[in-house]
């Protein structure tokens, strides 16, 4: 006889076990289906959200700082303006390397090809990309010029401009509205807009994490998601040795330099795999995986299985199992 009560976590059963003496015997259990999951498995790790530097903006004259348009955090791309000296702007510009003279028409050189080349990425029309200042290349540079509040003069001012590989982001401001500033003094620092979280592995974390493991970061109100970038060959010395890794972060995000993060590491992944609660699976006679299957005719049978990868309160199982049978997970 069966007697059958609804349970959240799976069903109660009188399971019938065989009895030489009587034949059956009444037990209450719990079950659960044996489900196709598609389980990760995860470990843990604190670290902290560093950016790698880029340098440093240097103020461009003597003079008093007027207006400053940018603070700790914020991303600047080509375009933006930086600071005020004296009133006149200074205006994040792409390139390689600083402008080191007036460009006018009629020069030519490679910092001239650096200038069509940002004009170009602007919009605006300078001309073939070919080093040679022409008309077409001083009638962009005016347009430009004028767009951010410039002297329209058709000649590049070096001092006008802060040269990097834009988009950057701002580590420190340095100056502030009101304060002097000598030419070449430290204006702001700027690091990658991109995010990198600096982890330590334990020896055994260190054995099963590879560089492009994915990883997910817990900011509290949302996820980021990054790939182990580098692991070093070798511990650290002292009482608790650890392998330094680091994670890059593609998505730009505010989050401050020295923040203490939470990191998931993937170390394995199993697409649509037989699952069980990882409670199902027992030690047979033999000391060997096993789960107890219930049969329609409510007969508990032991199955040998071999785990995989666990995930959560799941586990990944191979053996003669089917889909959407039942397991027991509790007491017999």
């Amino acid at each position: 006889m069966f007697a059958l009560i609804a349970g959240a976590a799976g069903a109660w059963y009188w399971l019938r076990r065989p009895d030489a003496t009587s034949g059956s015997a009444g037990t209450l259990a719990v079950t659960a289906k044996v489900e196709r999951r598609t389980l990760t498995e995860r470990t843990s790790v604190r670290g902290k959200a560093s950016y790698a530097s880029l340098g440093v903006v240097g103020s461009p004259r003597n003079g008093v700082v007027t207006a400053v348009a940018v603070k700790a955090g914020s991303t600047i791309t080509a375009g933006d303006e930086l600071f005020r000296v004296q009133g006149r702007p200074v205006v994040a510009a792409p390139g390689r390397y600083p402008y080191w003279r007036s460009l006018k028409a009629g020069d030519s050189g490679v910092d001239v090809k650096q200038l069509q080349a940002g004009l170009a990425g602007a919009g605006l029309k300078p001309g073939t990309v070919d080093g040679r200042f022409g008309a077409a290349t001083k009638v962009a540079l005016t347009k430009w010029q004028k767009a951010h509040r410039l002297p329209a003069t058709g000649t590049l001012d070096p001092a006008s401009v802060a040269v990097a590989q834009w988009p950057a982001r701002v580590g420190d401001v340095s100056v502030s509205t009101g304060a002097s500033i000598a030419t070449g003094a430290t204006a702001i620092s700027l690091t990658r807009p991109t995010m990198a979280i600096s982890l330590d592995l334990s020896p055994a974390q260190a054995t099963r994490v590879r560089v492009g493991n994915p990883v997910s970061i817990n900011l509290g109100t949302r996820t980021l998601s990054g790939r182990i970038d580098r692991i070093a060959a070798v511990a650290t010395t002292g009482d608790k040795p650890v392998y330094p890794a680091t994670v890059t972060v593609r998505t730009p995000v505010k989050v401050a330099d020295g923040t203490t993060l939470s990191a998931d590491i993937a170390l394995a992944r199993a697409k649509d795999a037989l699952a069980v609660p990882v409670a199902a699976v027992v030690q047979d006679g033999k000391g060997s995986a096993a789960v107890r299957v219930r049969a329609s005719d409510g007969i508990v049978r032991s199955v040998p299985v071999r785990t995989g990868i666990q995930s959560g309160a799941y586990v990944a199982v191979s053996g003669a199992l089917n889909e959407g049978q039942d397991v027991v997970i509790g007491p017999m």
